[in-house]
């Protein structure tokens, strides 16, 4: 029989142990610690060491890349490269430091999906696949997303040279122009190539993390929607089950006054249960509008910076670098669609859902619950929207126009 909790506090170290063997979950496990936002499933508390680690060298990296725009007289073409990687770092270290501020507010949302939302599916007796496809699509993309960036990294790698050790320092180039005020010699190259290698490995895992949490939460949000659109299609079938599990023997005896009864507590469980939704919905704006408004301002600048150095290469067909250009242009528009593409399916599941709602066998009940499902078919007239910075709309028609 179908009781729902109502309690809206979250203990964070709580794990539901069948969440925890799905792909989804491991990947999610990884990239919190990877990032630092936690040291262990166990310890859910902030690496500070990983944390200061990472805002340390994102931070000597940009300075790094600004002392090459102010020392160096060469023209636009040349200083594209560092512009770009600038844009990036810059972008990292935004998000990275949002991520770490709002850690509480990611472990709190992680453990409303491995609990509460677990716990609500578990007591419908209508069973649906909406919450494992929608862990498979975050799983999927995550990896996706990994792909891309690594191809990159590689790109990169492969265009500097840098394993032809017989050749000088002077013949082989960096990953992007950096000034350390170090004498260049091979052993500072070397050096600073390390150094550079070292934010190629931090700038994917901030930006992998973000987008694991921020889209895999809209995901598992979307699949709440479908699973609760669901329980009120199925409305009469739970109230029939409920009656028939239910050990009252009043209930036996007057089946149709406690099916009224049934389906009175059944609307009052699904109205908390899309309230949490709603409250879960504020958690993702407000963790992460920062990061959305940053990538989708930021993107434009380097996309158009990525445009021209593709240009460039091609105009002057140096295959390594054309290729590390293409894989950089393609890198930064994944990244800002991924955002936009899920915040379009979040929206598009929370106006299906009113259909969903409508479709259940409300003619059939009491005035008592007619009036309460009056207020719910209000409620959920306006469709959950995320926006960028509380001003862009996380939809493919703000994408395609900007």
């Amino acid at each position: 029989m179908l009781v729902c909790d109502s309690n809206n506090n979250v203990n964070t170290n709580k794990i539901n142990k069948q969440g925890g063997r799905s792909m989804y979950y491991k990947i999610v496990n990884f990239w919190l610690t990877a990032s630092g936002l936690w040291i262990s499933s166990k310890k859910r508390r902030r690496n500070i060491l990983l944390n200061l680690t990472f805002i340390f060298c994102l931070s000597v990296g940009i300075g790094g890349s600004l002392r090459v725009c102010f020392t160096t007289t060469e023209g636009f073409a040349e200083m594209n490269e560092t512009l770009i990687q600038i844009g990036l770092m810059s972008h990292s270290l935004l998000t990275y430091s949002v991520l770490v501020y709002n850690q509480r507010k990611i472990l709190q949302m992680y453990s409303i999906i491995e609990n509460r939302f677990n716990n609500f599916e578990s007591l419908l007796v209508v069973k649906n696949n909406f919450r494992e496809t929608e862990e498979r699509s975050s799983a999927y993309m995550s990896l996706f997303l990994t792909a891309t960036i690594a191809s990159v990294d590689i790109s990169y790698i492969y265009a500097t040279k840098f394993f032809y050790f017989h050749l000088d320092h002077t013949e082989k180039q960096l990953l992007f122009p950096m000034d350390l005020v170090m004498e260049r010699n091979n052993y500072t190259y070397y050096l600073i190539y390390l150094f550079e290698i070292i934010l190629f490995l931090i700038q994917p895992t901030v930006h992998i993390s973000s987008i694991t949490f921020c889209v895999g939460f809209m995901n598992m949000l979307s699949s709440q929607f479908s699973i609760l659109g669901s329980a009120y299609k199925n409305l009469q079938t739970q109230v029939v089950y409920d009656v028939k599990e239910c050990k009252d023997v009043l209930c036996q005896r007057n089946l149709g006054k406690h099916e009224d009864v049934h389906a009175n507590k059944l609307i009052k469980c699904y109205i908390e249960h899309h309230h949490q939704l709603i409250q879960f919905s504020k958690l993702i704006q407000s963790a992460f509008s920062i990061t959305l408004f940053d990538i989708f301002v930021t993107s434009e600048f380097m996309v158009c910076f990525s445009t021209f150095q593709t240009y460039q290469m091609f105009k002057y067909m140096s295959v390594e670098h054309l290729a590390k250009s293409i894989c950089m242009l393609s890198a930064l528009l994944v990244h800002e669609f991924v955002y936009f593409w899920y915040g379009e399916k979040l929206n598009g599941k929370t106006i299906s859902f009113r259909d969903d709602v409508y479709s259940a066998n409300w003619y059939n009940q009491s005035e008592r619950f007619k009036s309460t499902f009056r207020i719910v078919q209000e409620r959920i007239k306006k469709p959950i929207l995320i926006e960028a910075g509380t001003i862009i709309p996380a939809n493919l028609d703000a994408f395609i126009k900007c």
